[in-house]
């Protein structure tokens, strides 16, 4: 299999707006949807003008953004939030979701680490983007075995245990509970634990067969 990084001069609209506003922004992870050039990406922004509420309700105003909701991160002056849109630049520039591992979003663009079946596979992604007007800049390309992940988290899993950790869910004291992840997912509290339960005991079991192995 191929491991690639490669570079491509596109930006989120609603990350171009917080800069604008004199905010910083990381993108931690982004799901795609289901049958929809739409994502749900979490973000982390840091601001000392705006409140998690003001970032909502800017965010939220941007073309092609359907919701947006932050609440205060671990970290002083830091924001968690969780950005739903229509359709993301990234998607309607042919990047294969299904084979991103990584993508990090800044003002100059978005790198992303892709894996790819094969090297034919990988010159497909890159005639299809050319072929859409956006230029792939490759920057690393490396043979790897194939990746099997042994907790098999799912991308959706993963996106809540981050935003778990960046809100400060795992601190103790909690500064965030199953109610502010829930307001953040649009979904109840009780859905949340059960998410975060079966992830746990995915990531436990992983553990403990890893240790037992040894």
């Amino acid at each position: 299999m191929l491991r690639v990084r490669a570079r491509m001069l596109i930006a989120c609209p609603w990350a171009q707006r917080l800069r604008a506003l004199g905010s910083s922004c990381e993108l931690v992870m982004c799901v795609p949807k289901v049958k929809s050039l739409g994502v749900s990406a979490l973000v982390k922004v840091k601001s000392a003008a705006l409140s998690a509420g003001e970032l909502s309700e800017k965010v939220s105003a941007v073309p092609g953004v359907e919701h947006a909701v932050f609440f205060e991160g671990v970290e002083a002056g830091s924001y968690v939030g969780l950005v739903r849109t229509k359709a993301c630049a990234c998607a309607r520039s042919g990047v294969p979701f299904n084979r991103l591992l990584t993508a990090k979003e800044t003002a100059g663009g978005v790198t992303f680490e892709l894996l790819f079946q094969d090297p034919n596979e990988f010159s497909d992604f890159v005639r299809e983007s050319n072929a859409r007007g956006y230029s792939v800049s490759v920057e690393e390309v490396k043979q790897v075995a194939a990746e099997q992940p042994a907790t098999q988290l799912t991308k959706t899993q993963m996106q809540l245990l981050a935003a778990a950790l960046h809100m400060g869910f795992y601190e103790v004291p909690k500064k965030a509970g199953t109610r502010e992840l829930a307001e953040l997912f649009g979904t109840s509290p009780r859905a949340i634990s059960e998410v975060i339960r079966r992830a746990h005991k995915k990531l436990v079991s992983s553990t403990i067969s890893a240790a037992e192995r040894t």
